[in-house]
């Protein structure tokens, strides 16, 4: 049994600090904190992982980095003794760099998670306001109250250049008069920084952590983290790879998977997929056929299916090893999209070829109903596509350990989602070379 560093990072307000404060008070967990100096002042009535200090120098910290002008550090050696005394450590760190530092300082016993969370700037600007308790001056009512009736003028007239214009300019002193509005914006632009950079650098996190509705849902996934990797650690790949992607309805499957076959076709392959099923409206090309109720052909022998609910009888899926096969033979990287239930039966037929990965859409549960609504799917539609998204999230937080990695998609940016998964193809290209000039 090895002791772990968890190395927790995220942007601004994802619920790193959370997640290291439930961890700290949860006893089963096994977990101490890294002790990380700083010379930041200390937080006032908040919780504080950090050791606050007049300087930080070469004598006292091997490993040091800024973050927002204030100088942080590490000693290794007090994580090592950490380590040694068989007490998982957790360490907040938003540096990349010191998290690749640390990964190859600790090898395998570094894990590094990347906390995701939805953050609306709209809900982050009114947050401000209310923390603020915003209420305008005189003055300041004076000026949006004109702002308000060029507004209502300019709709009843119809000249709807004028509202665009005028609503810009509504916008703007708006944001002038809210306290701390220009924080707000900052850090929302931080936050969208931060993204980028996960996207960038996605293969250097092991696992990413899921904060989306409940905080202690964030716990529930570092425990089943704590479980896997006390009695095993994470196991080597074979390339070339079998991507397995498993995510709930909506997520973005058939998108991605239809700009692989158009744009990426040269760097992985889409396994086609047969789906007893009839052809559905808005059905992507992700190389799924559909064959309504005809039987299989004889040469989709790997099959499975997938049942959404107790009442349904499941969709029958299948694709040909052959195909699978071939494209080993001649080392190429394939992707087929599945389910958590089918795991098991790829993995015993195609051992440390397959990593799974979990596709997540980035949305709040507001823009999730209003996306069913957007469709025009009845209520009771509506409520069982949300539930069985629920259903596959939760099984998510229990089963993270067996994802090697997470795609976070983001509805504003669909790009985003090809970016995460040709930086995957490109890191393990590299390792492929990397492994063949060594060897």
């Amino acid at each position: 049994m090895t002791a772990r560093l968890f190395i927790i990072s995220g942007a601004s307000g994802s619920g790193k600090t959370t997640l290291l404060e439930q961890v700290l008070r949860e006893g089963d967990c096994y977990s101490a904190a890294a002790t990380k100096y700083t010379e930041r002042p200390p937080r006032v009535n908040e919780f504080d992982d950090t050791k606050h200090v007049a300087s930080i120098d070469d004598a006292q910290c091997d490993v040091r980095y800024v973050i927002n002008g204030f100088k942080y550090g590490l000693r290794i050696a007090d994580v090592d003794a950490q380590l040694a005394s068989g007490v998982n450590v957790a360490v907040i760190l938003s540096d990349f760099r010191v998290i690749r530092r640390l990964k190859e300082r600790f090898g395998f016993r570094a894990v590094a998670l990347y906390v995701s969370s939805e953050i609306d700037p709209a809900k982050l600007l009114k947050i401000h306001g209310q923390r603020h308790q915003f209420s305008p001056t005189d003055e300041q009512k004076s000026s949006l109250y004109r702002q308000f009736s060029r507004l209502k003028s300019a709709a009843e007239l119809q000249t709807w250049n004028r509202v665009f214009e005028f609503a810009s300019d509504f916008v703007e002193a708006w944001r002038e008069y809210i306290p701390d509005s220009k924080s707000a914006q900052i850090r929302t632009q931080k936050i969208r920084t931060f993204h980028d950079r996960y996207i960038e650098n996605i293969a250097l996190f092991d696992h990413v952590i899921l904060n989306y509705r409940e905080p202690d849902d964030m716990l529930t996934q570092y425990r089943s983290l704590v479980r896997y990797y006390r009695f095993a650690g994470r196991s080597t790949v074979e390339l070339p790879l079998f991507f397995v992607v498993a995510a709930s309805s909506g997520a973005g499957k058939g998108v991605m998977m239809e700009a692989l076959r158009k744009i990426g076709s040269d760097r992985v392959a889409v396994v086609p997929k047969i789906a007893r099923r009839e052809r559905k409206e808005g059905d992507a090309e992700d190389g799924m056929v559909p064959i309504g109720n005809a039987p299989f052909p004889d040469e989709i022998d790997f099959r499975w299916s997938f049942h959404k609910g107790e009442e349904s009888s499941g969709t029958e899926y299948g694709i040909s090893s052959v195909t699978v096969k071939d494209n080993i033979s001649a080392g190429h990287h394939q992707i087929v999209v599945s389910n958590m239930g089918q795991f098991e039966n790829f993995r015993s037929r195609y051992g440390d070829r397959v990593v799974f990965i979990y596709l997540h859409r980035v949305q709040t549960q507001e823009a999730m109903e209003a996306r069913e609504h957007k469709r025009g799917r009845t209520p009771e539609e509506a409520r069982d596509r949300i539930a069985e998204v629920r259903t596959v999230h939760e099984e998510y937080l229990t089963r993270i350990a067996e994802f090697r990695h997470v795609l976070l998609n983001t509805t504003d940016y669909a790009e985003d989602l090809f970016d995460q998964m040709f930086r995957l193809i490109e890191h393990y290209d590299s390792e492929q070379l990397r492994h063949a000039v060594t060897h």
